[in-house]
């Protein structure tokens, strides 16, 4: 019998080894989906910042446009000198 106890210990070894790896390639996956994870927000995080400054620039040069236009029709229309 101690025989047979001792020709389980190999196996019991590598069991253990195997759902150590397989542990460790959980554990592994779960840090790239952080990662990747954290890389999408960081990259959507940077989109809206890069919309918001569109928007900002659009909107200023929309104001900009708008009140020269205003202006050259008031010095067109005699009220500006």
């Amino acid at each position: 019998m101690g025989e047979d106890g001792d020709a389980d210990e190999p196996n019991r070894k590598v069991d253990q080894r195997a759902g150590s790896a397989e542990f460790l390639a959980q554990q592994h996956a779960r840090e790239d989906d952080k990662e990747r994870l954290h890389r999408k927000r960081h990259e959507r995080d940077r989109h809206a910042d890069e919309r918001a400054d569109g928007d900002q620039r659009r909107k200023q040069c929309h104001e900009y446009h708008f009140v020269s236009a205003g202006f050259r029709n008031r010095v067109h229309l005699g009220q500006v000198s």
